[in-house]
């Protein structure tokens, strides 16, 4: 394949979007006391984990389905607690929520300004 074939268009397409998620998260919440900033990189990342699976599987789970809507952002954020909760020193559980959350919502935010936008309702 070559350098200007639509294999390379598309990963480096990918790669300044992950980028871009992930600079924004951890902007976000670097302005917060804790958690560290790649809590809001991670929250900021996750719903393109769709991009590991949508070639191989369908509806809903292809790129900017079910991973991009606050259902499943919300479902993410109470997994993460819920984990957190069981730890050792969960005293920064909602501070560590909140930068998963700041990260997650800003992905949906940042997407939502793209031609194919997300679906917020999830339809």
């Amino acid at each position: 394949m070559s350098v200007h074939g639509a294999g390379f268009d598309h990963r480096l397409y990918v790669l300044f979007a992950v980028l871009t998620h992930a600079m924004i998260g951890y902007t976000i919440v670097s302005v917060m006391r804790e958690p560290a900033p790649i809590v809001g990189v991670v929250g900021a990342i996750f719903p393109d984990i769709d991009l590991l699976f949508a070639p191989a599987w369908s509806f809903p789970l292809v790129h900017r389905g079910i991973t991009h809507t606050p259902l499943c952002g919300a479902v993410v954020v109470v997994s993460i607690w819920s984990w957190r909760r069981s730890r050792p020193h969960p005293s920064s559980l909602s501070l560590f929520s909140t930068a998963v959350t700041l990260g997650y919502g800003s992905h949906l935010i940042v997407d939502s300004f793209t031609a194919s936008g997300v679906p917020w309702l999830y339809r």
